[in-house]
């Protein structure tokens, strides 16, 4: 319970806070201006959504990969799906003007240029543990690291041939920037999360079903 508290308050402090000071209240009894009323809308709450989504898409991905490497301190990054993600939406950040693509596709060709990026990771991850017949966590994780440093390799070519609109995007990027939120991208990524733990629920659920099933026969 605290957890989610602080998760409110944090909410309502970003919400109301920045350079344009918005009070909660003038809110909810209507007398809030024009301005406020679009930056909160339009800057503020996507931002603070996104924010949060993403927060629970990493405990999400980190709390499978624990389950999957047996291991608490498993993570996306350990394996290189991290750095895979990095790759591909560095990769769209400077090569991405001159593809031409449609207007209608532009807000969402860096976000799929990650989720593009993490997938080629994972399947490749997936594949070459499971080519000699026995799928291994061992073999996994000696692989994703080595991923890992040639995504870094690679991340590091980009930074050196782009231009200084490039890198500072990229650089924003990499820290983990959400100035660029708003509600076309927003809505989708609480679509994939909340499908993401629906699926994850019906695999915990299916293997608590299997487990007291087995505990019954056996006692």
């Amino acid at each position: 319970y605290s957890l989610t508290v602080l998760l409110i308050v944090t909410a309502i402090l970003a919400l109301s806070s920045g350079a344009v000071p918005i009070k909660m209240l003038s809110l909810l009894e209507g007398t809030a201006t024009e301005l406020e009323r679009t930056v909160l809308v339009e800057i503020r709450a996507p931002r603070v959504f996104l924010a949060g989504f993403v927060g629970a898409a990493l405990a999400l991905s980190g709390a499978a990969l624990q389950g999957l490497f047996r291991n608490p301190l498993a993570d996306p990054g350990l394996i290189g799906v991290s750095s895979g993600a990095a790759l591909g939406a560095i990769a769209m950040i400077v090569l991405g003007s001159g593809l031409n693509m449609p207007s209608a596709v532009i807000p969402y060709a860096l976000p799929l240029a990650a989720v593009l990026g993490a997938l080629a990771v994972t399947i490749f991850l997936y594949l070459f543990a499971a080519y000699f017949g026995q799928f291994s966590i061992l073999t996994v994780i000696l692989v994703g690291i080595a991923v890992n440093a040639l995504a870094s390799v690679g991340i590091g070519a980009f930074q050196y041939v782009s231009d200084d609109a490039q890198l500072r995007s990229l650089v924003f990027w990499m820290m983990g920037s959400f100035g660029r939120a708003s509600w076309e991208t927003v809505i989708p990524a609480m679509g994939i999360v909340f499908v993401s733990l629906a699926l994850l629920l019906k695999k915990i659920l299916r293997y608590a079903i299997v487990l007291l099933t087995v505990r019954s026969i056996k006692s």
